[in-house]
């Protein structure tokens, strides 16, 4: 009986032994990048790897005003300590314009960043980073080249201030008051009014008095103004002939545009 029962279990034990010796170990959590399979007992190598990428990466990017946008997107399996962005260009003297540290930001999401730019003109070639760090200290980027350009047309209007659109004869002893208005998308470089002589269809002939409003926006960030007042009135007496206001004005791309008041019969 005694030899029975020793025989039951050392057959036992063999069996338990051999059991144990034929589990397969691995990582056996789905989320992680080295998952297995076949894994029936997890031995702690599981691996994490987050991710960042950039949804778009466009060759060029036109600015709203003084800045511009980047749509970013990450996936984690764990906490994000960090994301880190960096924005420069070779048209800023030290590179690097902006940069922006996000804490503890949201794990698998999207996130749109906004990016703002320097009140001088940025127009030219330019690179963005992003970096994340999950709380294993695990660190991933991505980044995009693209050129900064300014497509669209400045925009401005300028008109003398009459009452009537009816053609008018006006005695300059006391100048003609005019009111404009003008913008860009991005930035004005300048912008100037003149008096000008022009033909009875409206068509330019010369300057009477060029740039007697004269605005130099290259030394700061201006993408909208106006003005107001009345043009100047020394000139010689006599019947000047038809005559008009131009408004001219140029961005930082160097597009010009121009806005003509209505025609009038100058007289002094």
């Amino acid at each position: 009986m005694k030899r029975l029962l020793f025989v039951f279990s050392l057959s036992t034990s063999l069996i338990l032994i051999l059991s144990a010796c034929g589990k397969t170990e691995g990582c056996t959590d789905r989320l992680a990048d080295n998952y297995d399979s076949e894994a029936e007992e997890d031995d702690g190598s599981c691996v994490y790897t987050p991710t960042v990428s950039i949804t778009e990466k466009p060759a060029t990017i036109e600015p709203s005003g003084n800045s511009y946008s980047v749509e970013v997107q990450n996936t984690s399996a764990l906490s994000l300590l960090t994301l880190y962005y960096t924005a420069s260009s070779e048209e800023f003297i030290g590179g690097t314009y902006a940069a922006e540290t996000f804490n503890n930001p949201d794990i698998n999401s999207t996130q749109t960043i906004e990016v703002d730019l320097l009140e001088s003109n940025l127009l030219g070639d330019h690179t963005f980073t992003v970096e994340i760090a999950d709380e294993a200290g695990n660190v991933v980027s991505d980044e995009f080249s693209f050129e900064l350009v300014d497509n669209t047309d400045p925009t401005g209007s300028l008109d003398i201030n009459l009452n009537t659109s009816e053609p008018v004869t006006l005695f300059m002893e006391g100048g003609v008051s005019f009111f404009g208005t003008w913008q860009d998308n991005y930035m004005l470089m300048s912008a100037s009014i003149s008096f000008i002589e022009v033909d009875e269809s409206g068509n330019f002939i010369g300057y009477i008095f060029e740039d007697f409003v004269s605005e130099d926006y290259s030394n700061g960030f201006v993408n909208s103004d106006e003005a107001s007042g009345v043009n100047p009135s020394t000139f010689p007496n006599g019947n000047l002939g038809t005559a008009a206001i131009l408004l001219e004005i140029t961005d930082a791309a160097g597009r010009t545009k121009t806005s003509q008041s209505r025609s009038f019969q100058a007289l002094w």
